[in-house]
């Protein structure tokens, strides 16, 4: 082969490694913002509908 062994495993740890490392740490922060967002989202959906929750319940009972 061309390529020796130990400048093989030299790529591999300087450029692989750290492009894995690199891909999972953004994808768990895309991951962690989107996820978030999505949870930022489903509380202003609800801090919006509870003024109204209360409103049909006292209808109904009342």
């Amino acid at each position: 082969s061309a390529i020796p062994q130990e400048s093989h495993a030299a790529f591999f740890t300087t450029v692989i490694i750290p492009a894995i490392v690199g891909g999972i740490a953004t994808g768990t922060a895309v991951g962690t913002v989107s996820g978030l967002l999505s949870w930022g989202l489903k509380q202003a959906e609800e801090a919006n509908k509870t003024p109204d929750k209360p409103d049909k319940v006292w209808r109904i009972q009342a």
